[in-house]
């Protein structure tokens, strides 16, 4: 007998949340991912799990780049409403009240209200059970301080019963 889903995320630590922005011809699309990592510092290489389902994935294999940016609580509720299914051809920025901000290196757009953005070039995928690990290339990385010395103050997500959003406490 294996460990059923609900045991394996019920425990696993709380994770960050990112919003990945993309491309659909002129449509500019963001969704919120929890499950990401740095594979490699050099180069600089950035995982992603997603369902091949996913508008997501589709465009990053289309298009070849994505945009990674790490929300703050003050973007909880649009985040959210990036996680809600619209067709492909709508745009989830406009959709949340996001707004997009253009990127130096790549096509799609930098999620003005996020104090990190992260440019990507795809670089290759990995069947991973029921998601595929989407690996970009880090080719760019704007980060923009709240002036006290604060890179960001990300949203963690954890996946227990009745899921949740943290924020970081106290250093140790």
């Amino acid at each position: 007998m294996g460990t059923s889903p609900v045991q394996f995320l019920g425990t696993y630590p709380p994770m960050p949340v990112v919003l990945v922005s993309t491309l659909y011809g002129d449509v500019k699309n963001v969704a919120p991912y929890a499950w990401h990592m740095p594979i490699s510092i050099d180069p600089p290489l950035l995982g992603i799990a997603m369902r091949k389902s996913r508008d997501t994935y589709k465009n990053i294999l289309e298009q070849g780049e994505f945009v990674v940016a790490v929300p703050g609580p003050d973007v909880l509720e649009r985040m959210e409403r990036t996680a809600e299914s619209l067709p492909r051809d709508r745009s989830e920025f406009e959709h949340a009240g996001l707004t997009p901000s253009p990127s130096k290196l790549v096509g799609p757009f930098h999620v003005k209200e996020c104090p990190v953005n992260m440019e990507c070039r795809f670089e290759w995928e990995k069947e991973a059970g029921d998601h595929q690990v989407v690996v970009g290339r880090v080719v760019h990385v704007d980060v923009v301080s709240d002036g006290e010395g604060h890179v960001h103050d990300p949203i963690y997500h954890s996946m227990g019963t009745g899921a949740q959003y943290l924020r970081l406490g106290k250093a140790l």
